[in-house]
């Protein structure tokens, strides 16, 4: 779907998610432009969408507000992109690959028990549709959603 290195990942605040918009809108136009060039050139082979975003065990995870602020922004910003993929091919699965930092660095959080809590309010309130794929990066094993 198109990655930025800077992109902005506070999506708690109205600036982050305003920023984040801005950049849900590019990765629609990127995933847009690639699946009119090649999936009618190469059916068997162009699968599916890749969110490529990297997300992490953010800080946000260490309260209930922070939890809900976090699971709202990332609703938006799914929401945004499988919007987009229906209009595409909504037989196509959406895969996203999130990402644990078990060393916290200041930025991460490292209580595994709020990953559960974040991680299950997050992915009641994103319209997933069946056969989108989870598939955590490390050694939690990958799911159908």
């Amino acid at each position: 779907m198109g990655l930025d290195t800077a992109w902005n990942n506070d999506i708690a605040s109205a600036e982050g998610r305003a920023a984040n918009r801005e950049y849900m809108r590019k990765c629609n136009e990127i995933t847009t432009e690639l699946y009119n060039k090649y999936k009618f050139r190469y059916p068997d082979t162009y699968y599916g969408f890749y969110f490529v975003t990297e997300l992490y065990n953010t800080i946000y995870m260490d309260t209930d507000t922070g939890i809900d602020a976090y699971a709202e922004g990332l609703d938006e910003m799914f929401t945004l992109v499988i919007d987009n993929c229906n209009k595409l091919n909504p037989d196509m699965a959406l895969l996203f690959s999130p990402y644990v930092n078990i060393f916290g660095y200041g930025y991460a959080s490292i209580n595994s028990d709020r990953f559960t809590e974040c991680y299950t309010e997050v992915l009641s309130r994103i319209p997933f549709r069946d056969g989108d794929i989870i598939c955590p990066q490390g050694t939690a094993p990958c799911g159908i959603l």
